[in-house]
């Protein structure tokens, strides 16, 4: 992740301190991967390390272990639900859904995805996780 990324999220967590999650071990981590089959994208990791499941303005990115003001939902309920859900798409990692309940989650190829069930087919939310945390630190 950028340097520049990395200190509007430090802005961001100094201002709202209570968005911010717990930050996982990266043996928790790794447990995760093994337990999805999944290996998670790189800025994703760093996410988790240093912010755990975070609140990023109305954006509640899901981790292991949350804010106080998310769910009790962790990636792997998140990413296990939808798999049986869905027979498309099985190689997301589903890190938080939207307030009509639609998924949002990173595909292999680290785009971060929103599956709208209403409207049908997939909506691009961010090139990669890092672009989505900037366009969710702008909204």
């Amino acid at each position: 992740m950028d340097s520049s990324t990395i200190e509007k999220i430090n802005d961001f967590f100094t201002a709202n301190p209570i968005a911010k999650g717990i930050p996982s071990s990266r043996e928790e981590i790794i447990n995760a991967e093994n337990e999805l089959g999944i290996k998670f994208d790189k800025d994703y990791v760093f996410f988790l390390l240093n912010y755990g499941g975070s609140l990023i303005k109305e954006k509640e990115i899901y981790g292991l272990r949350n804010s106080e003001m998310m769910g009790d939902d962790d990636i792997i309920n998140l990413t296990k639900v939808f798999r049986e859900n869905e027979s498309e798409n099985n190689d997301w990692l589903i890190i938080g859904t939207d307030y009509a309940g639609n998924p949002v989650g990173i595909d292999k190829d680290g785009k971060v995805l929103m599956l709208d069930y209403d409207f049908g087919g997939c909506n691009v939310l961010g090139e990669s996780f890092e672009d989505y945390i900037l366009k969710s630190l702008d909204d």
